[in-house]
């Protein structure tokens, strides 16, 4: 009986490891939807700091030109243009950084995600495999031990009725 619980219990584990391989994959794709979250959320918290440089970088050249117009000077020539083009410009270069290094994150997460998917996939395709294996395994166990301890049957022998057939023959030669 211990050899038959033996093969029968190869059966049981393989369907463990196909239920384990699927609860894997599961596992991996919700990871993957995880980091994908975390890609758009990268995404909106870059475009939101890029607005507030771009923000910031219009309140500076709006001091600039108050500060010159204060003191007299003409904001529009000169200078002080040229000195709020210039900041206009680095509020554009720090928004294109910005929205740059926050696209550049939310790929890597991207594709961590599409990493944690395919080895929920070959995860889930190793256990399906082992387990196959094992329930294969544990089948073959089970035929092998049906098999030997299958009895031969025999017919019986024939029972001799007739006392004359037990009478040796004195004359015949051996």
């Amino acid at each position: 009986m211990g050899d038959f619980a033996q093969a029968i219990f190869g059966g049981i584990q393989g369907g463990a490891q196909i239920a384990m391989g699927r609860q894997q994959r599961a596992l991996a794709e919700h990871n993957a939807k995880i980091a994908e979250l975390d890609a758009q959320q990268v995404l909106q918290d870059a475009e939101q700091q890029a607005f507030t440089e771009l923000q910031l970088g219009r309140i500076i050249v709006g001091e600039q030109k108050a500060g010159f117009a204060a003191g007299g000077v003409v904001t529009t020539t000169g200078t002080p243009a040229v000195l709020a083009a210039q900041e206009a410009a680095m509020a554009a270069q720090r928004v294109g950084n910005v929205l740059m290094q926050g696209r550049a994150e939310a790929a890597s997460l991207r594709r961590g995600a599409d990493a944690m998917r395919f080895e929920g996939r070959s995860a889930q395709l190793a256990s399906t495999v082992g387990g196959l294996t094992s329930i294969v395994s544990g089948a073959f166990k089970t035929a092998k031990i049906l098999g030997s301890k299958q009895k031969t049957f025999k017919a019986p022998r024939k029972i001799v009725s007739d006392p004359r057939a037990f009478v040796v023959d004195p004359t015949a030669r051996v």
